[in-house]
């Protein structure tokens, strides 16, 4: 038997595994990104359906908008990136201060904290769209714009 058959057959079955591994990890990561852009995508759904309830649907409506909001942001908390989670966070924060000021314990306008809402909610969708481009830092002047409902 030839040394050159064998170091040939040791080296193609070292490859093999490495290549095995990579894919497999290839694999994953694409799973993964499958699996965020549905949890992205149903976040984005709740978080419209509250919003549009947000400041002036109905009590049991908000609530129901509420609870679905919440565990779509569970979910999100799950499996999304860091960069996601920040954004979100800075969401639940305009949304809070949005409440202070519609319940009169903070003063503020109105309008102000409807915009800190919007960019909020464009910031959200910026880094969900980032985490699918794997960093390549796309900016709002990037996506169109959609047109925004009226918020009183």
């Amino acid at each position: 038997m030839s040394w050159s058959v064998v170091l040939a057959a040791i080296i193609t079955l070292v490859g093999g595994v490495f290549v095995y591994r990579w894919q497999k990890e290839i694999d994953r990561l694409t799973e993964l990104a499958k699996e965020r852009r549905d949890t992205y995508r149903d976040f984005i759904c709740a978080i419209d359906n509250y919003m549009l309830l947000f400041f002036g649907g109905e009590d049991n409506e908000k609530l129901k908008a509420f609870s679905r909001y919440r565990v779509a942001k569970r979910h999100v908390i799950l499996i999304g990136s860091s960069w996601v989670l920040k954004a979100i966070e800075a969401h639940g924060r305009a949304l809070t201060e949005c409440e202070r000021v519609m319940s009169g314990t903070k003063e503020g306008l109105m309008e102000e904290v409807n915009d800190n809402i919007r960019k909020s909610e464009d910031e959200i969708i910026i880094e969900m769209r980032n985490d699918f481009a794997y960093g390549t830092n796309i900016g709002l002047a990037d996506i169109l714009p959609l047109p925004r409902e009226k918020r009183q």
